[in-house]
């Protein structure tokens, strides 16, 4: 349910004009970024690696980054597209150094 709250505010925000038909939604981008499938073998043992805010961290800043892309470096409405406050996307690009 979130995500298709989350496709609709994306086309509101992004949509032209006031309609909005079914050929809009394809092309707006999703967020389809692979998520790499690992093994405990492949950080050479139990527990070393594993390190999820860095993980975490980059994903976040790629989205940003793409939401800033994507509405051509406007804030608001990045904020609005990832579904955060004005004020926490401005702290985010802080801390990013974006």
């Amino acid at each position: 349910m979130r995500e298709l709250c989350n496709l609709i505010e994306r086309a509101v925000v992004l949509a032209a004009g006031p309609d909005i038909d079914a050929t809009f939604f394809s092309s707006i981008p999703l967020a389809t970024t692979p998520v790499p499938q690992a093994s405990v073998g492949d950080f050479g043992g139990e527990g070393l690696g594993f390190r999820l805010d860095p993980a975490v961290e980059e994903l976040a800043r790629k989205l940003i980054l793409r939401a800033l892309q994507t509405t051509g470096d406007n804030k608001i409405q990045a904020a609005r597209l990832l579904g955060v406050s004005e004020r926490t996307l401005w702290y985010k690009l802080k801390r990013y150094r974006l």
